[in-house]
C-alpha cells in the first residue's frame, strides 16, 4: 500500500516513456484523431481570385463620372464562389445594377478589390495548420481538405485490452435469480477509452483460476499497448491477480491509500504496462479515472487535461485519514455553484451515471460548508438542476419521478436531511426547495422568524405511523405491553416515537428502543424474522396479516421560496403535486390521506 500522491507519480513516470505510433489515414476519417507531425497548408486558400458575391465584375479605373453605363465587354457576370478575370478589381452586387439593354448602369462608384476574395485571404501555402498534438474536431476536417490534403499523419488508436476475471461473470445479462452476474464494468471501462482516443478489445471472463488468468493475459500481451485485469487485486483467496503479474513481469505497487480505489495495481510486462482494476464500479471508475488515463493519452496523443473548476461546498465533510474522492454532484443557486458528495458505496453503479465530477480531498482535511473546492468536472448540468434536501419518501420521490417524465430536460437531485437542515439549506441559500415532516410539533413557525423571503409551503400528503405486532400476536392498548420490550425504530421516525410515548403517557425506559437505518418495509420483513418484539413503522408497508396498536400522525410538506416559485419548472412540479392523478395515487396507500393536500396559509410576508 502506497501514498497516492507516490502512486501518481510512478504512472506518469510510466506514461512518459511511451510513444504513440503514427500511421496516415482518410482525412474524411480524421474525425477525433491526434496529429503526429506538424501539417502545412499545400495551397492558398482560396488558390484563385473569387466572388464573394452574385454580381457583376467591373474595373473600378472607368468609373469616373456617376451614373455611368457600361458596355457588355465592361463587366463580368459571375456567382459566388466563382473566378474573377484579372481585367477586373472590383464585383458589384447584383441588386445594385440596373440595366438598359444589354449595358449595366451604376449610380455608385465601387471601391478597388470590393466583394472579391483575395488569393490567399484565409491561409497561404506552406502557412502552419496544426502542430503535432492537435485533436481534429469536425471543421478541422474541412480545413484540411481545403488546404490539399487528402489524409492526415495522425497517431494510431492504442489496443487496451480488457480481461474480467471471476468465476460468476458472464457477458450475457443472466436470468433473473440466477447465481452468474452480468460482467458490466468493460462498457464503462471501453467508454472512457474511446474518449481518451484508444481501442477496447474485451476478453471472454476468466474464472477464479491462476492457469486461466496467465493464458488470457499472454493472448492480449500479443496485440495490445496496454492490458487492463478487472477485479482480483484485493487480499481475498481469490484475488490472484497480484500473483499472476508478479509472475509473469513487475509490480509497481498493490494497493494505493486512495478510497474508494484501495486495491488499485500497477505493474508490467515486457514493455507493456498492466492495470488491476478494482471490481466494484466506482472504484474502477475513479481507478481509471486517475491511473488509467494518463498511460492511455500517451499512446494516443490526446490531451492528459482535466477540467477543473472551484466550486462553493454545500457541506460539511468530515475529515479522513486516507485520500479520498468523492463523487458529487453541482447545482446553481442565485449565480452560485455549489457542491454536494454523493453518499453512495464503491458498488454505486447509479452513483456514477448521476454524478458531475469527482472531488479528491487529501488526508485530515475537513470540508466545511461554503469552502472552495476544487472539483475534476466531468459535465455541466448545474443550471438544469433543482436541489432539493429534507426527509424521504417514496411518495415524494414519486412526484419528482412524474416531474422528470414531464420536464426530461430539469433534473431534481434530493439529499436526505432532517427538516430542521433542510430549512436551514433554504435560509442559507445552499438548496432551491425543502420537504419537511410536521407532526404535532411543527417547527416550521420557528423557522419562519428567520426567512428573508415569502415561503410557500405546500401540503403534499398525510402518513400514520403505528406499534406494529407480529403475525398471530395481539394486545389491545399500549399500555398492556410488558417492560422490556426491544422494539425497532427507524431514524426518521425517532421524534414521531417520542410524541407517540408522550400522548400514551408512557416513560421511554420502559422500553428497549432501538434506532435503525432501514427502510420500514424491510423493517416489516424482519419483525417477522424474530429480530424486535416490535417495530414503530409506517402502516402502508404491513402485511394483511399484522396488527397495529395506537398510531400517530406526519404530515410531508414542501417548501417553495417566493423567489423560486413563478419560474415555469417550480410551476410544473406544483401542478403535478396538486393533480387529481396523483392523489389518487397516494391515496391507494394504506394510512395516506390527501384531504389537507394543498397550499397552506403559514408563509412570512416580508
Amino acid at each position: 500500500m502506497i501514498p497516492f500522491d507516490e502512486s501518481l507519480r510512478i504512472v506518469r513516470k510510466s506514461a512518459q516513456s511511451l510513444r504513440g505510433t503514427p500511421e496516415k489515414i482518410d482525412v474524411r476519417k480524421a474525425l477525433h484523431r491526434v496529429t503526429s507531425a506538424p501539417i502545412l497548408a499545400q495551397r492558398s486558400n482560396p488558390a484563385q481570385r473569387l466572388s464573394a458575391m452574385d454580381g457583376i465584375a467591373v474595373d473600378v479605373n472607368r468609373f469616373t463620372n456617376l451614373p455611368i453605363e457600361l458596355r457588355a465587354d465592361e463587366w463580368q457576370r459571375v456567382n459566388t464562389g466563382e473566378p474573377v478575370s484579372e481585367k477586373f478589381n472590383a464585383v458589384i452586387k447584383i441588386e445594385d445594377v440596373k440595366w438598359k439593354e444589354n449595358n449595366a448602369v451604376i449610380e455608385k462608384s465601387p471601391e478597388f478589390l470590393q466583394n472579391i476574395r483575395r488569393i490567399g485571404e484565409d491561409f497561404v501555402s506552406n502557412s502552419l495548420l496544426f502542430s503535432a498534438g492537435h485533436r481534429l474536431e469536425p471543421q478541422d476536417l474541412t480545413l484540411l481538405l481545403a488546404a490539399g490534403w487528402e489524409s492526415v499523419d495522425v497517431y494510431r488508436k492504442p489496443v487496451v485490452t480488457f480481461i474480467p476475471t471471476g468465476s460468476e461473470l458472464m457477458l450475457d445479462v443472466p436470468p433473473e435469480g440466477s447465481a452468474k452476474v452480468v460482467e458490466s464494468n468493460s462498457a464503462m471501462i471501453s467508454g472512457m477509452v474511446q474518449q481518451w482516443g484508444g481501442i477496447l478489445e474485451l476478453a471472454q471472463p476468466v474464472a477464479d483460476d491462476e492457469q486461466a488468468i496467465i493464458k488470457s493475459i499472454k493472448i492480449a500481451l500479443a496485440s495490445s499497448d496496454l492490458v487492463v485485469v478487472s477485479a482480483g487485486t484485493s487480499m481475498g483467496t481469490r484475488d490472484l491477480t497480484a500473483k499472476v503479474l508478479s509472475s509473469l513481469g513487475k509490480i509497481y505497487f498493490h494497493g494505493v491509500e486512495l478510497n474508494p480505489a484501495r486495491p488499485t495495481m500497477f505493474g508490467e510486462i515486457g514493455h507493456v504496462p498492466v492495470v488491476g482494476l478494482p471490481g466494484y464500479p466506482a472504484a474502477a471508475f475513479i481507478a481509471s479515472f486517475y491511473f488509467l488515463r494518463p498511460l492511455i493519452c500517451a499512446l494516443s496523443g490526446v490531451a492528459d487535461n482535466i477540467q477543473q473548476e472551484v466550486l462553493i461546498s454545500a457541506e460539511e465533510i468530515s475529515a479522513r485519514d486516507s485520500d479520498y474522492v468523492y463523487r458529487v454532484n453541482m447545482f446553481d443557486v442565485d449565480g452560485r455553484v455549489y457542491m454536494r458528495k454523493i453518499s453512495r458505496g464503491a458498488g454505486s453503479v447509479h452513483s456514477l451515471s448521476s454524478m458531475d465530477g469527482l472531488m479528491h480531498v487529501p488526508p485530515r482535511t475537513p470540508i466545511h460548508k461554503r469552502d472552495a473546492v476544487r472539483v475534476d468536472v466531468l459535465r455541466h448540468r448545474e443550471l438544469n438542476t433543482i436541489a432539493i434536501r429534507g426527509v424521504t419518501d417514496r411518495i415524494a420521490q414519486r412526484l419528482f419521478d412524474l416531474f422528470h417524465k414531464e420536464v426530461p430536460g430539469t433534473r431534481i437531485l434530493f439529499w436526505e436531511s432532517s427538516s430542521e437542515d433542510a430549512l436551514e439549506n433554504i435560509i442559507e441559500r445552499n438548496a432551491h426547495l425543502a420537504v419537511i415532516s410536521t407532526s404535532a410539533r411543527d417547527i416550521f413557525p420557528s423557522f419562519a422568524e428567520r426567512l428573508q423571503e415569502t415561503m410557500f409551503r405546500y401540503r403534499i400528503f398525510t402518513r400514520t405511523v403505528s406499534l406494529v405486532l407480529r403475525s398471530g400476536t395481539f394486545v389491545a392498548r399500549v399500555t398492556d405491553l410488558p417492560d422490556g420490550l426491544r422494539i425497532a425504530v427507524p431514524d426518521r421516525n425517532l421524534i414521531l416515537w417520542n410524541e407517540f410515548l408522550e400522548s400514551e403517557g408512557l416513560p421511554s425506559s420502559r422500553f428497549q428502543t432501538i434506532s435503525v437505518r432501514n427502510e420500514e418495509d424491510s423493517l416489516v420483513a424482519s419483525l417477522q424474522a424474530g429480530h424486535w418484539d416490535l417495530i414503530f413503522a409506517d402502516i402502508r408497508f404491513l402485511t394483511a396479516e399484522q396488527k397495529t396498536i395506537g398510531k400517530v400522525r406526519e404530515h410531508i410538506d414542501l417548501v417553495v421560496p417566493e423567489s423560486f416559485a413563478g419560474a415555469p419548472v417550480f410551476k410544473k412540479l406544483i401542478s403535478l403535486l396538486l393533480s387529481t392523478a396523483y392523489g389518487e395515487w397516494i391515496q391507494a396507500h394504506p394510512g395516506c390521506e390527501i384531504q389537507s393536500r394543498k397550499l397552506l396559509t403559514e408563509m412570512r410576508d416580508v
